[in-house]
């Protein structure tokens, strides 16, 4: 992500304008002036105790406001509609809250619209509760180049039913809750981008917005980068999430969100009391998510919870929990392709969902179950196609390649897909399993097996085992012997993992001298 000016052109864009001004605020020793672009003195004072008086005069003024380089202590400054107040550039020009303030240093007294902030820093000196600046819910607010640090509550916050913000290439750093805030009431056609966020103890922006657009957002350390509530027709493109509780939450509030254009999000090492990527709402087209090294065992990577959502991408390497989970519940979700490797529990969960399409990619190498379907509260109507769920490790983990318990699974098909190399079993299917699943093409399902076992005799051992390497216990099991000590009387029973063949007798010792034929069938 690259903010479009450059300090230097920054400055050249300053030079032009500060002889482009109505009104003009600096400092001079001790003492702070405002002036008009004639030069005539509208407003003096004792600098660092009349600063806001003199600048509020200056704004008063109209037009364009240029605030020189310096430190200006202000609170409840009141700007006009249709007013610009331009800094000399981010750390040059700095207005800061009093450390007794109880209001925000920008703060209109109603809803005024058109006001545009430019090229400075405004730090909230960590007044706690206190926001940086807000815009009372008007239209047309310009927010650019322009760095929050230290706020004891917000950074900014849009008031009810905000429209036609924008809010771009700006930094934010430390906020006691969020750097951005919205009311409730959605604000509509704003645009936040490229904008770089740091050190917030809650997300970094937490908004309620329709037909807007959040892009090229990059937070570091916050406890939730994006965190959209009722987002309607929004696009939200190009967020990095690094050592974030959360990097793109998508929510309902009182109503669901619906048909967001959602791509390029990439989380690193979040998640440590959240999921990385949480989606609900309805109609959403998401296009590549990755997260890579997942901070939590509690939650998912990324969860997808909305209906009738369309997905490119799914990457997820190296989570502490679970890789993907589609429930709670979820409905006609569609995701082209998912990559999941090294997640301490499961790769790809599915549960309290139906009607669903997985239709490709690789699930490799987790602890648990490459693939888990947990029906017991239904999971119907499900397509799983294309996958590859192995473990290529040296010494593997992947306990099951397929996982499947709960009775609700009717008309759920696996299909086209290559299962092998796990530890306990490529596919299991539960006992619990009552309703059909349509199996087609299946590599490491089966349902059939047979052969030859030898065991050496060791005189007082009644019981060997048969490892069957069926996707459940079978219902027909034949074993015959296949040499003379091995022909004793004995019953064959069987689990979902092996045949037992337990003789009367324990056979005579020997190498290699029992020798047994079977065969099972599911």
């Amino acid at each position: 992500m690259a903010f479009s000016f450059s300090r230097d052109r920054w400055r050249e864009y300053i030079a032009k304008r500060t002889t482009d001004f109505s009104a003009k605020v600096y400092k001079d020793g001790d003492r702070v002036y405002a002036v008009d672009s004639d030069g005539k003195t509208i407003a003096e004072g004792e600098a660092g105790v009349d600063d806001a008086s003199v600048i509020q005069a200056a704004l008063d003024v109209c037009g364009k406001v240029f605030i020189a380089k310096g430190e200006y202590i202000c609170e409840a400054l009141d700007p006009p509609a249709n007013c610009e107040i331009i800094g000399e550039g981010r750390d040059i020009t700095i207005l800061k809250l009093p450390f007794t303030a109880t209001n925000p240093i920008i703060k209109p007294s109603s809803t005024k619209s058109n006001i545009h902030i430019y090229g400075m820093t405004l730090d909230g000196s960590n007044v706690s509760g206190v926001d940086i600046a807000g815009n009372a819910g008007g239209s047309g607010w310009h927010v650019s180049h322009v760095k929050f640090t230290n706020a004891g509550r917000h950074a900014f916050w849009l008031g009810a039913g905000s429209y036609k913000t924008i809010i771009e290439k700006c930094i934010i750093d430390t906020c006691g809750i969020h750097g951005i805030q919205t009311s409730s009431t959605p604000s509509q056609e704003v645009i936040i981008q490229d904008l770089r966020i740091y050190n917030t103890n809650d997300s970094a922006l937490h908004i309620y917005i329709k037909n807007s657009q959040v892009k090229n957002i990059i937070a570091t350390n916050c406890c939730g980068v994006v965190d959209i509530v009722e987002a309607e027709g929004c696009i939200i493109d190009g967020v990095i999430g690094i050592r974030c509780d959360g990097t793109v939450f998508v929510e309902e509030g009182s109503v669901a969100g619906q048909n967001c254009i959602i791509d390029n999000i990439y989380a690193y090492r979040c998640g440590s009391n959240y999921y990385s990527i949480l989606i609900s709402g309805t109609g959403h087209k998401i296009g590549k998510i990755t997260v890579i090294e997942h901070q939590s065992s509690d939650r998912c990577a990324v969860a997808l919870n909305g209906k009738k959502l369309t997905v490119d991408s799914i990457t997820v390497i190296n989570s502490l929990g679970d890789g993907i989970v589609l429930g709670n519940p979820s409905e006609e979700c569609s995701i082209n392709t998912v990559y999941v490797e090294g997640c301490a529990n499961n790769g790809l969960t599915i549960w309290r969902s139906e009607k669903h399409q997985i239709l490709g990619g690789v699930i490799k190498n987790t602890e648990n179950y490459g693939l888990y379907i947990n029906a017991w509260e239904g999971c119907r109507r499900n397509l799983i196609q294309g996958l590859r769920i192995f473990d290529d490790q040296d010494t593997p983990t992947q306990q099951y390649g397929i996982y499947i318990i709960g009775p609700y699974v009717n008309k759920t098909t696996i299909r086209d897909c290559k299962v092998w190399n796990n530890v306990a079993q490529d596919v299991y299917v539960d006992s619990s399993v009552t309703e059909e699943i349509t199996w087609e093409n299946v590599e490491g399902y089966t349902t059939e097996n047979g052969g030859t076992a030898t065991f050496s005799g060791d005189g007082s051992t009644t019981q060997f085992s048969i490892e069957h390497g069926l996707v459940s216990t079978p219902s027909k099991v034949q074993v015959t012997a296949m040499s003379e000590d091995a022909s004793g009387d004995f019953y064959v029973t069987a689990d979902a993992t092996y045949i037992y063949v337990n003789y009367k007798t324990a056979p005579p010792s020997g190498t290699d001298n029992i020798k047994l034929s079977w065969s099972a069938e599911v």
